[in-house]
């Protein structure tokens, strides 16, 4: 595996002090560099004038040959141009490189709890799409106690359960159902093999709904 990195001009966000740090772009599932991210610990830095610690997150791809997935993490994807230029900037890389990505999974994300998300759905053997879409029909069910507009954070986790937190920082813990997970399956499995977008969560849920 070939090991990359890139020199980055950082501004410490307390001090606005600027200094370079070496960071990896290209992590792999098996380096270490996979354990602080599940940990938190991934891009932690300290600013060398003030001292004040903060979280770097920037862009950089991650990949599991074990399980075929790809993710590209990038802060700059919250905005639809951006995750245009990279939808677009995949139809123009070579053919032996796109072979290759046809192999594996490809999402991207914007933010580290996302990554991590996909990295918990992806090494259970789960579709993310699938996930996605049980949390959409969990919080709009008759059952379920709190307004949509309350949720917060709604995240699938290692230990294959759902943490739910709402706006007003209740946490709460959801079973998976392997029943409501094969119901979807069976309902828009062939739907969900034809849609080609590469963020996927709530919004993607809700507006996938909407286009049947």
């Amino acid at each position: 595996m070939e090991k990359r990195e890139k020199v980055f001009k950082i501004a410490c966000p307390k001090c606005g002090h600027k200094f370079e740090e070496s960071l990896p772009t290209a992590i792999f599932a098996l380096g270490a560099d996979r354990e602080e991210i599940i940990a938190g610990n991934f891009a932690n830095l300290t600013c060398p004038e003030c001292g004040n610690k903060f979280v770097l997150n920037y862009r950089f791809a991650y990949t599991d040959e074990a399980n075929l997935f790809m993710l590209v993490n990038d802060p700059a994807f919250v905005d639809r141009k951006a995750r245009l230029a990279f939808s677009t900037g995949l139809g123009l890389i070579g053919a032996a490189r796109k072979d290759e990505l046809i192999k594996r999974t490809l999402r991207i994300t914007y933010d580290y709890q996302a990554l991590r998300e996909k990295i918990a759905i992806f090494e259970s053997g789960l579709d993310d799409k699938v996930v996605e879409l049980m949390k959409y029909f969990l919080i709009n069910s008759e059952d379920f106690s709190y307004d949509p507009c309350q949720i917060k954070d709604f995240i699938f986790t290692k230990d294959k359960e759902f943490h739910l937190k709402t706006v007003l920082s209740v946490g709460l813990k959801l079973e998976f159902s392997d029943i409501l997970y094969d119901t979807i399956v069976n309902n828009y499995g062939d739907l969900i093999k034809k849609d080609m977008n590469y963020l996927i969560d709530r919004n993607w849920a809700k507006n996938f709904l909407k286009a049947e």
